[in-house]
Protein backbone atom coordinates (compact mmCIF):
# COMPACT_ATOMS: atom_id res chain seq x y z
CA UNK A 1 0.00 0.00 0.00
CA UNK A 2 2.69 2.51 0.95
CA UNK A 3 4.81 1.60 -2.06
CA UNK A 4 1.84 2.37 -4.32
CA UNK A 5 1.49 5.82 -2.76
CA UNK A 6 5.17 6.56 -3.40
CA UNK A 7 4.84 5.24 -6.97
CA UNK A 8 1.89 7.55 -7.64
CA UNK A 9 3.79 10.49 -6.12
CA UNK A 10 6.81 9.80 -8.34
CA UNK A 11 4.62 9.55 -11.42
CA UNK A 12 2.56 12.65 -10.61
CA UNK A 13 5.57 14.89 -9.91
CA UNK A 14 7.95 13.20 -12.36
CA UNK A 15 10.40 12.26 -9.58
CA UNK A 16 13.45 10.27 -10.71
CA UNK A 17 12.69 7.08 -8.79
CA UNK A 18 11.50 3.66 -9.87
CA UNK A 19 10.06 0.81 -7.86
CA UNK A 20 12.48 -2.08 -7.41
CA UNK A 21 10.97 -3.63 -4.28
CA UNK A 22 9.90 -6.68 -6.24
CA UNK A 23 13.43 -8.09 -5.95
CA UNK A 24 14.86 -6.82 -9.23
CA UNK A 25 17.60 -4.89 -7.41
CA UNK A 26 19.72 -6.26 -4.60
CA UNK A 27 22.28 -4.10 -2.85
CA UNK A 28 24.42 -6.49 -0.91
CA UNK A 29 21.77 -8.87 0.38
CA UNK A 30 18.95 -6.33 0.71
CA UNK A 31 16.21 -5.17 -1.63
CA UNK A 32 15.26 -1.47 -1.40
CA UNK A 33 11.82 -0.22 -2.42
CA UNK A 34 12.86 2.56 -4.82
CA UNK A 35 16.08 3.64 -6.53
CA UNK A 36 17.02 6.98 -8.07
CA UNK A 37 17.12 6.86 -11.88
CA UNK A 38 19.25 10.00 -12.43
CA UNK A 39 22.50 8.36 -11.42
CA UNK A 40 22.41 9.52 -7.80
CA UNK A 41 22.89 6.81 -5.23
CA UNK A 42 19.69 7.53 -3.32
CA UNK A 43 17.06 5.02 -2.22
CA UNK A 44 13.57 5.35 -0.80
CA UNK A 45 12.30 2.87 1.77
CA UNK A 46 8.57 2.87 2.59
CA UNK A 47 7.67 0.84 5.65
CA UNK A 48 5.22 0.28 8.46
CA UNK A 49 7.14 1.05 11.65
CA UNK A 50 5.19 -1.30 13.91
CA UNK A 51 6.29 -4.28 11.83
CA UNK A 52 10.01 -3.54 12.06
CA UNK A 53 12.66 -3.50 14.76
CA UNK A 54 13.10 -0.20 16.67
CA UNK A 55 16.43 0.64 14.98
CA UNK A 56 15.21 -0.29 11.48
CA UNK A 57 16.09 3.04 9.86
CA UNK A 58 19.53 3.19 11.48
CA UNK A 59 20.48 -0.40 10.65
CA UNK A 60 19.12 -0.39 7.11
CA UNK A 61 20.48 3.10 6.40
CA UNK A 62 23.93 2.08 7.65
CA UNK A 63 23.83 -1.07 5.51
CA UNK A 64 23.00 0.85 2.32
CA UNK A 65 25.52 3.59 3.22
CA UNK A 66 28.27 0.94 3.28
CA UNK A 67 27.36 0.34 -0.36
CA UNK A 68 27.43 4.07 -1.15
CA UNK A 69 23.69 4.81 -0.99
CA UNK A 70 21.80 7.43 0.97
CA UNK A 71 18.35 6.31 2.08
CA UNK A 72 15.15 8.31 2.49
CA UNK A 73 12.78 6.63 4.92
CA UNK A 74 9.03 7.15 4.88
CA UNK A 75 6.62 5.35 7.18
CA UNK A 76 2.94 5.45 8.09
CA UNK A 77 3.42 8.75 9.94
CA UNK A 78 4.58 10.32 6.68
CA UNK A 79 2.15 8.54 4.38
CA UNK A 80 -1.16 8.63 6.24
CA UNK A 81 -3.48 11.56 6.68
CA UNK A 82 -3.74 14.98 5.16
CA UNK A 83 -0.59 16.50 3.77
CA UNK A 84 1.20 13.19 3.15
CA UNK A 85 2.25 14.25 -0.35
CA UNK A 86 3.92 17.44 0.90
CA UNK A 87 5.65 15.56 3.72
CA UNK A 88 7.10 12.99 1.33
CA UNK A 89 8.06 15.56 -1.29
CA UNK A 90 9.96 17.59 1.33
CA UNK A 91 11.95 14.52 2.40
CA UNK A 92 12.79 13.56 -1.18
CA UNK A 93 13.67 17.07 -2.34
CA UNK A 94 15.79 17.70 0.76
CA UNK A 95 17.92 14.64 -0.02
CA UNK A 96 18.03 15.38 -3.75
CA UNK A 97 19.53 18.80 -3.07
CA UNK A 98 21.80 17.88 -0.16
CA UNK A 99 24.78 17.43 -2.47
CA UNK A 100 24.18 20.83 -4.06
CA UNK A 101 24.06 22.52 -0.64
CA UNK A 102 27.32 20.82 0.33
CA UNK A 103 29.02 22.00 -2.88
CA UNK A 104 27.79 25.57 -2.37
CA UNK A 105 29.08 25.51 1.23
CA UNK A 106 32.53 24.37 0.09
CA UNK A 107 32.57 26.98 -2.66
CA UNK A 108 31.73 29.72 -0.15
CA UNK A 109 34.60 28.62 2.13
CA UNK A 110 37.03 28.66 -0.80
CA UNK A 111 35.70 32.07 -1.88
CA UNK A 112 36.30 33.46 1.63
CA UNK A 113 39.85 32.08 1.69
CA UNK A 114 40.60 33.66 -1.69
CA UNK A 115 39.15 37.03 -0.68
CA UNK A 116 41.09 37.10 2.60
CA UNK A 117 44.33 35.76 1.11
Amino acid sequence: RYEKKIMSLCERYNLPYKYVGDGRLLIGSKNPDFVNTNGKKILIEAYYSRLHIPDYEQERGDFFMKHGYKTIFVNENDLDGKGWQQTCLKKIIKEEHAELKEMIGKWMIIQNIILKG
